[in-house]
């Protein structure tokens, strides 16, 4: 039987109608001899459910035989390695995701780690050692890790599987993208576990574009992605619309024109605040609770300022382009490092991070090197993330790791990583971010 995709948006809102339905006429147990007769005869709505009732079984058991192990490829470099995979909860997590790019960070010389923004579902840690090739899951930072070099170190984990052979290909690469897939999607095996096929590119660039919204007196604003999308919108406003609310979670309206996708932006983070487009039904929509779905939302852009205002939204809404007057290009954030005799400007973003940063200078302090491109510092107080968006890092980005409670200055590129905020960017002096060393001076730049 075929497992239909668990986050369909438009088929949950069958199920919904399907349970109604069930609730009034039902008036008796389906034997189970009959119930593949039944099943025939239900409403498609039914047949979702029962989809969805025996998707666990059918994620674990195969001809009978329960499913131990998942193959799966990894590239590297040009250089493929294939990985046994562990059937567990935190396998199958990580299944649901794949194929996926990852920009993973080289730690302590012997890892390769990434953060993924969402925890995990882990439910056999255990604190002990680790052998070389092992993937494995740390819950305390949402981390997806591969184990290429031995340390001894015990620590607490969720295991997940092994690289079958070399696994040496990772040692000195530093930080660098590696891509998961399953190794054999047409295989019975991997596609009774795989549920969601789609590999879209999370690491979207924010552009300069911002929009607000209002209604009712209650505004936001959304800096926009740079995507065709995101761009097609803008070039629409303003608009006076209508919304419409969808499952108590998000905010829909229609913009007169449908928007072109591209199929690398067909993913979306699911969290409160996002601003995405809907393709198959041409609709707009702002998240004002977490509401993950699986199936085709474009990220459009995300909350900077008014996050908590989206709930209160109803009715018509007024969207234009929240075009910067003279008066708020005086009033931008700005702030200047200065070591060993240089400086280093940076413009921050509107996000409650950055404003905090920006409201605990002046600030003399010590700053580290971290990997082969980060200059890091940690501000007295921890930065709230709210109205913060994800940073897509690269040189001259100023970014706030909220695992550690880090501000991270780039002098290369590195991508995205979970837990990595943007704060903003280098104004004048990028070239310096390199040279930083010792204890710098940190001030508000003031017009």
């Amino acid at each position: 039987m075929e497992v239909i995709p668990k986050y369909n948006r438009i088929k949950r809102m069958l199920i919904f109608s399907g349970v109604l339905l069930l609730a009034v006429l039902s008036t008796g147990c389906v034997e189970e001899n009959n119930l593949d007769q039944n099943i025939t005869n239900q409403s498609e709505d039914e047949t979702i459910m029962q989809n969805e009732a025996v998707m666990t079984s059918e994620q674990t058991q195969n001809n009978g035989k329960e499913i131990t192990e998942i193959k799966i490829k990894i590239t590297v470099e040009g250089q493929e390695l294939t990985a046994t995979m562990d059937n567990n909860p935190t396998t199958q997590a990580l299944l649901e995701k794949l194929p996926l790019t990852l920009p993973m960070t080289d730690l302590f010389n012997r890892e390769l780690a990434y953060h993924f923004p969402e925890e995990l579902p882990a439910e056999n840690v255990t604190n002990t050692g680790y052998e070389v090739g092992e993937i494995i899951y740390w819950p305390p930072g949402h981390s997806f890790v591969i184990m290429y070099a031995q340390n001894g170190e015990i620590f607490s984990m969720q295991k997940m599987g092994h690289i079958d052979s070399g696994v040496e290909v990772f040692e000195g690469l530093g930080n660098v993208n590696v891509t998961f897939e399953l190794l054999d999607e047409n295989s019975e095996l991997n596609s009774s576990v795989k549920l969601d096929s789609t590999g879209p590119v999370q690491n979207l660039a924010l552009s300069n574009m911002s929009v607000r919204i209002t209604s009712k007196g209650h505004s936001a604003t959304f800096q926009l992605y740079d995507t065709v999308a995101a761009k097609e919108l803008y070039e629409q406003l303003p608009l006076d619309l209508n919304l419409t609310n969808f499952r108590d979670a998000q905010w829909m309206f229609y913009p007169p024109q449908k928007l072109n996708v591209t199929e690398k932006e067909a993913y979306h983070d699911g969290k409160k605040g996002e601003l995405s487009y809907y393709a198959p039904w041409g609709d707009v929509f702002m998240l004002y609770e977490d509401f993950y779905a699986g199936d085709e939302m474009h990220r459009l852009g995300i909350v900077t300022e008014g996050i908590d205002e989206i709930t209160e939204m109803s009715d018509g809404i007024r969207i234009e382009k929240n075009e910067i007057s003279q008066e708020v290009e005086e009033s931008k954030m700005r702030i200047s490092i200065e070591s060993n005799g240089e400086t280093v400007v940076f413009e921050l973003n509107d996000g409650q991070a950055a404003k905090e940063l920006y409201e605990q200078l002046p600030l003399t302090i010590d700053v580290k090197n971290y990997s082969n491109n980060e200059k890091i510092f940690y501000p007295p107080n921890k930065l709230n993330t709210s109205n913060t968006p994800l940073a897509n890092a690269k040189t001259g980005t100023l970014a706030y790791y909220a695992p550690w409670g880090d501000v991270v200055m780039f002098y290369g590129n590195f991508g995205t990583a979970g837990g990595l905020y943007e704060l903003g960017n280098v104004v004048s002096g990028g070239e310096h971010i390199k040279n930083i060393s010792g204890t710098i001076t940190i001030k508000k730049i003031v017009n």
